[in-house]
């Protein structure tokens, strides 16, 4: 499941609450033009902290990367917009990675990879929330889902002003693209706690505002790095001995689910190749000089025709649908290109 942004026409209050204790990824930000900074160091993978706050706060191996406080409302709503997380580092280049909790969980991994080097770091990220160019400013009346349409605006609007003061900036973007897909296509029932009326919602932001976000990357002459999707548990796996799933929504921690066992690649990764085509398809609308990246996880996570539930005796998943912090670690050296790519530029 993922927690959603704040939107008039979310429910009440304490449902959302109870969403967003559910491990999903959440959104974030402080100021809409808020530069990143660089990371604090390579970390052994038993020691990952993330220290974009003053005090560092210590990411357990299973969970999902630690978003920093202040991303936050007082009342615990994610703040939309933009979001640093790491100390800033004057005149160092710029990665922003824009995403839903999908993108969220590649964060270790990214910050694992930019090592010592002077980069900052900065995000946008939103449960429940794919990265598009919604056609229309922060302020504009929402067409489909007002909290992601703001929130996606705002991102847009802050690369329009980072290109324009000759920045050096790159984006990443990523997200559960086949529970999109699925939502679109009226097949929820496959990914376990992910069907809801607001990924529905916010999957009919996709067919358009996908290809449209890249054509504004296009304009803006920014480089553009896509991460494919990611393994996820489907309903209903095989049995697996140690495996459990007692996930309530409402004191979700890391060992209230387990899979320790392998699944076979295409039970985990059902759309890969079409998804894959479609990434590519949007990468082709950049210049060719601006094409990025295209990660995909599952070179590391999968061995041949098979994705582990454990390795090196760490678990693989956070939950269902999003992979663990130290699996997120394990996945540096698909993002070391992406970091060198930021930095020579």
């Amino acid at each position: 499941m993922t927690s959603r942004v704040r939107d008039g026409s979310s429910p009440s209050r304490a449902l959302i609450a109870l969403v967003m204790t559910a491990l999903l990824c959440v959104g974030l930000l402080s100021t809409a033009s808020e530069a990143a900074g660089a990371t604090p160091g390579a970390r052994s993978d038993t020691a990952l902290y993330q220290a974009a706050d003053e005090r560092a706060v210590p990411v357990a191996e299973a969970s999902l990367f630690a978003m920093p406080v202040r991303c936050f409302e007082p009342d615990g709503d994610p703040r939309l917009g933009a979001c640093r997380l790491l100390p800033r580092r004057p005149g160092a280049p710029t990665l922003v990675v824009w995403g839903d909790s999908h993108a969220r969980e590649m964060l270790t991994g990214i910050i694992k990879a930019i090592g010592h080097r002077r980069v900052n770091l900065v995000a946008y990220i939103a449960g429940g929330c794919p990265p598009v160019d919604p056609g229309h400013g922060p302020d504009a009346p929402a067409v489909i889902a007002a909290g992601c349409e703001k929130h996606n605006a705002l991102a847009v609007r802050d690369l329009t002003r980072m290109s324009r003061h000759h920045r050096r900036v790159q984006v990443v973007v990523a997200a559960g693209w086949e529970l999109y897909r699925n939502a679109i296509d009226g097949q929820f029932g496959r990914w376990q706690t992910y069907g809801n009326s607001y990924i529905s919602q916010t999957a009919r932001l996709v067919p358009r505002g996908l290809p449209r976000l890249f054509r504004t990357m296009r304009r803006l002459d920014l480089t553009t790095h896509v991460v494919g999707q990611a393994p996820m548990i489907p309903n209903n796996p095989p049995a697996c001995a140690g495996a459990f799933n007692e996930i309530d929504f409402t004191h979700a921690t890391p060992r209230d689910f387990a899979y320790p066992c392998a699944l076979p690649r295409t039970t985990v990764m059902v759309a890969a190749k079409p998804l894959r085509r479609a990434l590519r398809a949007n990468l082709r609308l950049l210049r060719p000089a601006r094409r990025g990246h295209l990660v995909m996880p599952a070179q590391v996570l999968c061995r041949s025709g098979t994705c582990p539930g454990v390795v090196d005796r760490a678990e693989v998943w956070h939950d269902p649908v999003h992979i663990s912090n130290r699996s997120s670690a394990r996945l540096a050296p698909l993002f070391r290109p992406v970091v060198r790519a930021v930095v020579a530029r």
